[in-house]
């Protein structure tokens, strides 16, 4: 429901919309202006908090990676990633560099599902004339059939690598309780090649696409190594920023609104951006021939400053992951793939920290065991929380743009930014 009794030329004006649909959980938007003037813009979270770090808390580490994979149900994959690398880390565990590759491997699956899925049923709709699914699906029959077909084959990479499609359950601190065999990766290589061809036929949709001319400071902060980095590496901005995770982690500061069940943080007192946007303008020079050709042929100032872009960015990433999912599978070939493996682990009181780049952004945990391994102290920082505060500064840069348009037009500008962020509500309110 949209309120907004107030015509262009009253003095104080207020509107709300109260449900923000086609994003992942529920949120509205709330905005008052005075003389013309923006007094306040803001969404709001409309879920309560489902307390997951209560849940853990007195649990033995192993159960840790299965409970937090069930924050959310679009990316279970890196909770559960995120939750082994802190308790690694605790341990003092070291992986074999095949544990490493399954593990890049399901994370490249979950990156391609998410996004694909975003892109054409979410986000897209918003540029293409309706927003029912339906009726996208019936105008473009080809994309649609192409974004299913990345869909399945993502969803199959996690299905065989973690145990099941959502929720995996094969990974484990210290490797795998069983991995895939030969067979059944070369299954996956041989689809890669079909799958690539439908994200091709996505990107080509996307890109024809006029975003919202829209200038708003983005400083992008995401993981980055010597290649385009999902799995681990240090912590950069596109501000100079270059530090390791435990850094980057003491200076965020988790700022508690009024009544919210959410979190939003901020960097030395800044908002920040993070995401496949974030990621594309802080890597762009790691991504494979490819994808870095359709980032060349952008308009880089544009997507410098231009939220709405993370929506093509997401869709360069998709291109670039099914290329590393064949990369990744190759290397898997060149060594000996053994049926498990697992670690022999002696708990210890110990803390630890660990992060992967999830489909909207950096994902942390923390966890403080005691002497017998179980769970004394844990805090897990989403990519929504990170952009939530980034999101209510671009829509308020974006409010005194559309502020006189017509009630519903200006409603679904603002929707339209909101889904662009991509932001997963479920994570949020863990």
């Amino acid at each position: 429901m949209i309120n907004d009794p107030s015509m262009k030329n009253d003095k104080f004006m207020r509107f709300r919309i109260d449900h923000i649909d086609k994003i992942e959980g529920h949120m509205g938007f709330e905005a008052a202006l005075f003389d013309g003037r923006i007094s306040e813009a803001f969404t709001e979270v409309i879920e309560g908090a489902r307390m997951i770090e209560g849940m853990v808390a007195g649990r033995p580490y192993e159960d840790i990676p299965i409970i937090t994979a069930r924050i959310c149900g679009v990316c279970p994959v890196v909770h559960n990633l995120a939750s082994i690398k802190a308790l690694e880390a605790a341990l003092g565990i070291k992986v074999e560099k095949i544990v490493t590759l399954f593990r890049k491997l399901m994370l490249l699956g979950e990156i391609i599902q998410s996004h694909s899925l975003h892109i054409f049923f979410l986000s897209a709709p918003d540029f293409l004339g309706s927003t029912n699914d339906f009726d996208i699906i019936k105008k473009y029959p080809k994309e649609a059939e192409a974004a299913f077909l990345v869909r399945d084959f993502a969803t199959n990479i996690m299905k065989t690598v973690g145990g099941r499609a959502v929720h995996p359950i094969a990974s484990e601190v210290g490797g795998f309780k069983i991995l895939p065999d030969k067979r059944q990766l070369e299954e996956i290589l041989k689809e890669a090649g079909e799958a690539m061809r439908a994200a091709k036929i996505i990107h080509k949709l996307i890109s024809k696409i006029k975003f919202p001319q829209f200038n708003f400071e983005i400083r992008p902060i995401s993981l980055a190594n010597n290649r385009y980095e999902f799995y681990d590496g240090e912590v950069v901005s596109g501000q100079g920023l270059k530090t390791t995770l435990q850094k980057f982690y003491s200076s965020i500061e988790e700022l508690q609104k009024p009544k919210s069940p959410v979190k939003q943080t901020s960097l030395y007192k800044r908002h920040y951006l993070v995401g496949a946007l974030a990621r594309l303008l802080n890597q762009n020079q790691y991504l494979n021939k490819e994808a870095r050709q359709l980032f060349n042929g952008l308009p880089q100032e544009k997507i410098k400053s231009n939220p709405f872009y993370n929506l093509i960015a997401q869709s360069i990433e998709v291109i670039h992951c099914i290329a590393e999912v064949e990369k990744i599978i190759k290397e898997i070939f060149a060594l000996n793939i053994p049926r498990e493996s697992r670690q022999k682990i002696a708990p210890r009181a110990s803390e630890g920290l660990g992060a992967v780049e999830a489909p909207r952004g950096t994902l942390i945990h923390y966890y403080k065991l005691n002497k017998d391994g179980r769970i004394v102290d844990s805090n897990i920082i989403t990519p929504t929380a990170q952009f939530l505060n980034d999101l209510d500064h671009s829509l308020r840069a974006y409010l005194g743009q559309v502020k006189y348009l017509p009630e519903m037009e200006r409603a679904h500008k603002i929707k339209s930014l909101v889904r662009a962020y991509d932001p997963c509500i479920s994570c949020a309110t863990h």
